[in-house]
């Protein structure tokens, strides 16, 4: 300030007193020493020359306004940076910034309506930063706009100064703006029923023990299930996302369909998926092992179609029991027998429960009550099928011959007596009897 011949000082509006008559013809000086005091302006270090010559001199310095960059970063709770969880985004938050032309202290210093407002989305890496904003001061807020999976959970007002002395976020003390939410979490709740071919319910303790992994959208399994006896496991708290329920051990009966969710998952596909959405609710996924199972039932026959035409004595079936085992080794031995056939008279037998499909033996254990029936010593090997299976098994027809001897019954002098030529009537009676003299 050496060498100091006057000092402007600016109204409001940028103008200045006019200084006292000064000399013609010198050289003079201006410089800027001290900035506007509201803070939005640089202090300038422009030099300006003015040559009196006379007049009255009116001149104009410019005065460079102070701008800044605001930063604002949106972070998940619990990983403290933009690393999202499951399936949830942090792109696509709103974030609005109300500026008032002041240099205020505190927000509560701010008054009336803001001059303007920001409105700047988030993007994936979770910051965004606005350059060249003017000076003033900010209060920054977030709305969770097109974001998925996350709550909001950080409803504070980040104040946030742009003065000459650079840009100052208040409220953290920090330099960015830093928004902390919270994602959005809930349960899976897996119940498995099991049911055969013809939609009856089974006992579900043979689900005990089947695991199913929870498989995340990137293919990250996150959990893994081991049903209980009712059929019924639950998750932990997850994330936001579509998950995967991928059975891997089970010790339901093969052959089996592959389990289906109930919610629109076609029966063919081989795992269900789930998602944990805005709710954050429980989410119940019903699975359903469809055991492929089919019924049986023999029906009994002649295997001598020509000789059992010969007496009503064979039509009769009655009486004769079959066993349906597993193995051939079972059956041969009469052992954990499934079922017992049990003949009608015309060869029918009552029909078993649901049986798994797959390969069974059956053994004739009794033959009919009639007698005209050998007793076979045969194992048969039979398939069940889904739906209703009728097995053929035939029976050896008893049959025989008998011849006739004729003798005199006087052994002594016969003469010319002979026995050619006596004729025999033979009667067929249709049940074996014990004693002779039977009425036809």
């Amino acid at each position: 300030t050496a060498g100091l011949i006057h000092t402007f000082t600016c109204a409001a509006d940028g103008t200045t007193a006019r200084t006292g008559e000064l000399e013609c013809g010198q050289t003079l000086y201006v410089i800027e020493l001290t900035a506007p005091s509201s803070g939005v302006y640089k202090l300038s270090d422009e030099v300006k020359a003015i040559t009196l010559d006379g007049t009255t001199e009116t001149f104009t310095m410019a005065e460079e306004p102070v701008t800044g960059t605001l930063t604002v970063r949106k972070i998940d709770s619990e990983t403290g940076s933009a690393a999202v969880q499951g399936g949830a985004k942090i792109e696509g938050i709103s974030i609005t910034a109300r500026y008032w032309p002041v240099i205020a202290s505190s927000a509560s210093a701010l008054a009336g309506e803001p001059e303007k407002t920001y409105t700047w989305t988030i993007p994936a890496s979770g910051t965004v930063s606005e350059t060249n904003l003017p000076a003033g001061s900010y209060l920054i807020t977030e709305s969770l706009g097109v974001s998925e999976g996350y709550l909001l959970s950080d409803t504070s007002e980040h104040f946030v100064v742009i003065s000459a002395s650079g840009t100052e976020y208040v409220t953290d003390g920090g330099t960015a703006a830093v928004f902390e939410n919270e994602v959005i979490k809930g349960r899976i709740e897996v119940t498995k029923t099991l049911v055969n071919s013809a939609d009856e319910v089974l006992d579900a303790s043979a689900l005990a023990g089947v695991r199913i992994l929870v498989v995340a959208s990137d293919g990250t399994t996150v959990e893994e299930l081991t049903l209980d006896a009712q059929g019924r496991a639950t998750t932990g708290l997850l994330p936001y996302d579509t998950y995967k329920l991928i059975e891997v051990a089970s010790s339901v009966p093969e052959p089996i369909e592959p389990w289906h969710v109930t919610n629109g998952v076609s029966e063919d596909t081989p795992f269900a998926t789930v998602s944990i959405d805005e709710d954050g609710e429980t989410e119940l996924a019903s699975l359903t092992d469809i055991i492929r199972t089919g019924s049986a039932k023999l029906s009994k026959k002649s295997s001598d179609e020509q000789a059992s035409s010969l007496s009503s004595i064979y039509a009769d079936m009655t009486g004769a029991t079959y066993g349906l085992y597993a193995t051939e080794t079972d059956a041969a031995a009469d052992a954990s027998r499934i079922h017992t056939f049990v003949c009608n008279a015309d060869g029918t037998t009552d029909e078993t429960e649901q049986l798994v499909v797959g390969t069974y033996f059956v053994r004739e254990l009794t033959a009919p009550a009639s007698g005209a029936y050998l007793l076979s010593d045969q194992v048969v090997k039979v398939d069940i099928i889904e739906g209703a299976n009728t097995f053929e098994v035939t029976e050896e027809p008893v049959t025989g011959t008998f011849g006739i001897t004729k003798a005199f019954a006087d052994e002594g002098y016969r003469g010319e007596a002979t026995l050619e030529g006596a004729v025999f009537t033979v009667e067929r009676f249709p049940f074996i009897a014990l004693r002779h003299r039977l009425q036809p």
